[in-house]
């Protein structure tokens, strides 16, 4: 006989436990039955289930069993409802909020992820605070569609990220911490629409038009003694801009640059924030020279060119994209028009366009392909930059040209078709030999 099973007299008869005995066990008596290393089995009366106990030893076999016991005792069983209500009832939204930011921290979520976690989850705290709702498990469906009414979320892909926090949020309420017992994130309903964003670079006469401004910018501040507040702002905008032109970086790589990722012979090295891969790409000299001495700010760390370091990411961008608007009504556009796009209608600039420049810049070049230009911008897959620069990639508009063109005879398109011979015959044969209209 491979094993053996010995039943057990238990303190109940609800739930046995028992031990299936491999043919070397030695403690197959009933005095040496707890000695045994074999693995322990429960058989539950009730239903005539029998299932493994996860173990082989018999205290902790006997332990689970209780458990089932319990399950089966009304009392019990709404002593421990009880218990539940209770502990969901103490947990207040603020701490529910820095147990889930604790537990993706100790995920190795990135900073910069964190940082967008705690955002959504800061204003919905708000929100339910003006409200006077404090404990977690008084939001309700109701409540959470409120919330979303009061997103200051414009662009769609910002409104879906929101959502997907929230409702990561409250699994790990109900699933991890069982602090809840119904998710009420039912109340953000799916977030329709898919965004496009125009991928729309500035003309070189609008980039030297947009340098010009960082000139008289210094000028412009009209706040109360400017000069300490602000020591060479245009001077250290300037930096700022070439080398989001330049170097292809996005403005928050940009403002948390580090002054190590600059080499002595101008390559600049950076971690991307978005993809967290590693860029290296060559700034001309001179605007390696503008970044390595440019001046400090009042609270510009000496390891940065131009952030604190203490401060969060989000609101150094802030500060910058704050500057950036205001530079911009300081801007003479080429022939009064600032940047358009494809359909001929104004846009407002915004500090991505520096790194669409420097793309559609290194394309028309000609001096590397699509799939240089995503290694330059950290991109982690090609079809990215495809999706937002292939139209800016020359010798693809060139093909695609030459291909319209060679297909225009077999189109009958005018002044490339083969020309028709002109019908014999009386005109009724030759109306009867006319296709029907």
């Amino acid at each position: 006989m491979a094993d053996s099973l010995v039943l057990t007299p238990t303190r109940s008869s609800d739930v046995s436990v028992y031990a299936r005995h491999n043919p070397s066990c030695r403690n197959t008596s009933e005095r040496k039955l707890k000695d045994c290393c074999c693995p322990k089995w429960l058989y539950v009366k009730a239903t005539q289930e029998r299932r493994s106990a996860r173990t082989i030893y018999w205290k902790v076999a006997e332990q689970e069993a209780q458990k089932i016991r319990d399950s089966f005792d009304p009392v019990k069983r709404e002593l421990d409802e009880l218990r539940k209500t209770k502990a969901r009832d103490i947990v207040l939204i603020e701490d529910a909020i820095d147990g889930w930011l604790a537990n993706k921290k100790a995920d190795n979520a990135r900073s910069e992820t964190l940082e967008s976690y705690s955002n959504s989850l800061r204003h919905m705290r708000d929100y339910f605070a003006n409200n006077r709702i404090y404990h977690l498990h008084d939001i309700t469906p109701a409540g959470l569609a409120g919330w979303k009414t009061t997103w200051p979320d414009k662009a769609i892909s910002s409104k879906k990220k929101r959502r997907i926090h929230a409702k990561a949020f409250f699994r790990f309420s109900i699933d991890a911490m069982h602090w809840l017992a119904d998710d009420p994130s039912t109340g953000l309903t799916k977030i329709i629409g898919k965004e496009e964003v125009p991928t729309i670079p500035f003309e070189r006469d609008q980039y030297a038009a947009v340098i010009d401004a960082t000139y008289v910018y210094d000028e412009s501040l009209t706040a109360y003694n400017k000069e300490s507040q602000c020591h060479e702002c245009g001077r250290r905008l300037r930096a700022f801009i070439q080398t989001m032109r330049w170097g292809g970086l996005g403005v928050r790589d940009a403002a948390l640059l580090q002054r190590s990722r600059l080499s002595t012979d101008d390559l600049l090295k950076v971690r991307r924030t978005k993809t967290g891969t590693w860029v290296t790409v060559l700034l001309p000299h001179l605007v390696a020279e503008d970044l390595r001495n440019v001046p400090a700010g009042k609270a510009t760390h000496a390891d940065y060119f131009f952030w604190s370091g203490k401060s969060t990411g989000r609101s150094t961008v802030g500060n910058w994209n704050r500057s950036l608007d205001r530079l911009w009504k300081l801007v003479k556009w080429p022939n009064g028009t600032g940047p358009i796009d494809g359909d001929g209608n104004p846009v407002k600039p915004h500090s991505h366009m520096f790194r669409n420049t420097f793309a559609k810049e290194f394309l028309e070049a000609e001096q590397g392909d699509i799939y240089d230009l995503a290694e330059l911008l950290g991109h982690t897959s090609v079809k990215t930059t495809e999706k937002h620069y292939k139209a800016f990639v020359p010798a693809r508009a060139k093909r695609l040209n030459e291909k319209v063109l060679a297909s225009f005879a077999a189109q009958g398109a005018p002044g490339y078709a083969t020309p028709r011979k002109p019908m014999r015959g009386s005109s009724a044969q030759v109306k009867k030999a006319l296709p029907f209209r």
